[in-house]
C-alpha cells in the first residue's frame, strides 16, 4: 500500500571517486526530483578506525566551505560538489577526522 511504501522508486549510483573541489553529476533517470537523497562513503582501504566494506553516512555541510560537500538534486540530475579539502567524518572513535579521499568512495541514493 502507498503508505507501507511512501517511495516507489530508487537510484543508486555507482561507486564515484572523491575528489576535493570536484563535482560529480550522476543522471538518475527517476523523471521527477527525487523527495529524498542519502549520501554515503563506502571504506576501500582501511582508514579512521573503519575497515573495507564499512559503509557511513555523510553529512552535507554547506556552511563549510573547505571540507565536506553538498548534493543538489532536480528532475534529472543528482550535483555532488565536495570542498576543497575533502571530506570531515566522525571517526570509528568519535573524534572528527579528514578522510583520506583515496580510502573512500561515494554512493549516492535517491528516491521518489
Amino acid at each position: 500500500t502507498p503508505a507501507s511504501f511512501p517511495f516507489l522508486r530508487k537510484y543508486e549510483s555507482p561507486q564515484q571517486t572523491i575528489v576535493p573541489a570536484g563535482t560529480i553529476n550522476l543522471t538518475h533517470g527517476l523523471g521527477e526530483t527525487p523527495a529524498l537523497i542519502d549520501a554515503v562513503g563506502i571504506c576501500i582501504a582501511a582508514n579512521a578506525g573503519y575497515s573495507i566494506g564499512d559503509e557511513i553516512n555523510l553529512a552535507q555541510d554547506n556552511a563549510t566551505a573547505s571540507y565536506n560537500f553538498a548534493v543538489g538534486r532536480n528532475a534529472t540530475t543528482l550535483r555532488c560538489v565536495c570542498g576543497s579539502e575533502g571530506i570531515v567524518a566522525i571517526n570509528a572513535s568519535g573524534v572528527g577526522t579528514v578522510l583520506t579521499n583515496a580510502s573512500w568512495r561515494l554512493v549516492v541514493r535517491a528516491w521518489v
